[in-house]
């Protein structure tokens, strides 16, 4: 798999405080059965907290292939503890790809990714875009993947975009 285009954090304990995570990007070549998680932030078995950060322009994709599956291109949080997420934006991210032959690619959440429970608090979450055809597109903005607590967040123009596809979810999924 190709993880962390911006910051990659495992077994450890990752605080983010007034940070401006922004123009990162992992960008594959044509591949079949590749796995791309976390463009801007990728975190996985850690500790980690975000406050007053800014998360924008992480971009992943733009490959043609098969059994392929993009996760998170903002921040994608796997097997971590309870993470809350505070006075954060998550602005203009985005995955792209294109199956074909029937196989196609799986984008899940252009904005945020995460398996482990979830709060938002005062957090925007904008125009965050998965773009594809012949994929499955799920959580444009955030894909939770368990529990998502949201207080006073906002979520506008997050997308699903393409031909011939099946998604869910255009803010939150």
């Amino acid at each position: 798999p190709y993880l962390g285009g911006g910051i990659y954090a495992a077994y450890s304990t990752l605080r983010l405080d007034g940070c401006r995570i922004d123009n990162n990007g992992i960008i594959p070549t044509p591949a079949e059965g590749h796995i791309y998680k976390g463009a801007g932030v990728y975190a996985y078995s850690s500790t980690l907290s975000i406050t007053n950060c800014v998360i924008a322009s992480n971009t992943m994709g733009n490959s043609i292939g098969r059994s392929i599956t993009y996760y998170g291109a903002g921040c994608m949080i796997e097997d971590c503890e309870p993470v809350e997420i505070v006075d954060t934006d998550f602005i203009g991210n985005d995955s792209k790809g294109r199956g074909y032959s029937g196989i196609g690619v799986t984008l899940y959440g252009g904005g945020l990714y995460s398996d482990v429970p979830l709060t938002l608090r005062n957090c925007t979450i904008i125009s965050n875009d998965l773009s594809a055809s012949r994929c499955t597109l799920a959580g444009p903005g955030v894909y939770a993947g368990s529990t998502l607590t949201v207080n006073n967040s906002e979520f506008r123009n997050n997308r699903a975009i393409g031909e011939n596809n099946g998604g869910t979810g255009g803010g939150a999924n």
